[in-house]
């Protein structure tokens, strides 16, 4: 994954209401935003996957912070 992909992640986050990200259950907020990110710039199957795993692993931090 690369350092703009990152920014662009956390970007998102910061830019979507809490309320919306908060209704949605983890697998869903992990789909939900690798969707939007790769509506944002094209990903291959494997930059998906990675972006995914990313996300899952910093479920808890995107719950505490957001």
């Amino acid at each position: 994954m690369f350092p703009h992909q990152i920014h662009q992640l956390w970007k998102l986050l910061d830019e979507t209401q809490a309320g919306f990200l908060q209704q949605l259950d983890d697998s869903s907020l992990v789909l939900w935003l690798t969707q939007q990110i790769g509506e944002q710039q094209s990903l291959s199957r494997e930059e998906s996957r990675i972006m995914q795993d990313y996300i899952q692993n910093r479920i808890p931090l995107i719950r505490q912070v957001f």
